[in-house]
């Protein structure tokens, strides 16, 4: 992201903030992406009771899970902080769904049909992306500031090292490419042990929800 004032500012380049992040210390955004692989199992029975010529039911139940070997790099300072990792991954997890339904046609005109049963299903893939692309220390972002006084602020930098960089950083911004001063910062400031971490809880179930049907023809 970068921020200019003005127009003249915009053609001579010189930008009052810019901020950038990237996989670190690789700077290739291949290392910080969400790579994953899962398989998903579904088990499912069913059967259909004529009970009389009015009235028929159909139940059964189905048994989704999925499986994997993909893992996010633990990170031992978001290990420390919650006293749990935050490498569990949906392998294992699973979800019962029993389901039942009915038609009934009490006289030739009329026909009723309802069921109510737990459903689930979609890929789970938002709910474990952010685990693998924000782990919290394989990717680094800074927020190169120009204030007022025409000093400069970066954060997890001193004042010093900030006038040093921030000049360089915030000078011939094209819009094209990331400052090289900008990429220096980025893989030498030490990653903040504090920083955001996905994960996902080591109790996660997969969503499921109970849903009903009432219909008349």
């Amino acid at each position: 992201m970068t921020t200019l004032d003005s127009i003249a500012d915009f053609q001579a380049g010189n930008a009052q903030r810019f901020a950038t992040g990237n996989a670190v210390p690789s700077l290739d955004p291949v290392n910080g992406a969400a790579r994953f692989r899962y398989q998903s199992y579904s088990f499912g029975v069913q059967d259909t009771w004529r009970v009389s010529d009015l009235f028929t039911l159909s139940y059964g139940a189905r048994y989704d899970t999925f499986g994997g070997h993909s893992r996010p790099e633990l990170n031992s300072a978001f290990l420390s902080r919650y006293n749990f990792p935050n490498t569990a991954y949906i392998s294992g997890r699973g979800v019962f769904q029993p389901r039942i339904g009915f038609d009934f046609k009490p006289v030739s005109a009329v026909s009723l049909r309802g069921g109510i049963g737990i459903f689930s299903g979609g890929a789970p893939d938002v709910h474990v992306s952010n685990s693998f692309s924000n782990t919290g220390f394989l990717t680094n972002a800074i927020d190169v500031r120009q204030n007022n006084n025409n000093s400069y602020t970066i954060a997890g930098l001193s004042a010093a090292d900030a006038q040093t960089n921030g000049g360089a950083i915030l000078t011939n911004v094209n819009g094209t490419a990331v400052p090289a001063a900008a990429n220096g910062v980025l893989t030498n400031a030490t990653v903040n042990t504090l920083s955001p971490t996905n994960a996902l809880d080591p109790n996660f179930k997969v969503p499921s929800q109970w849903r009903g049907t009432l219909s008349a023809d």
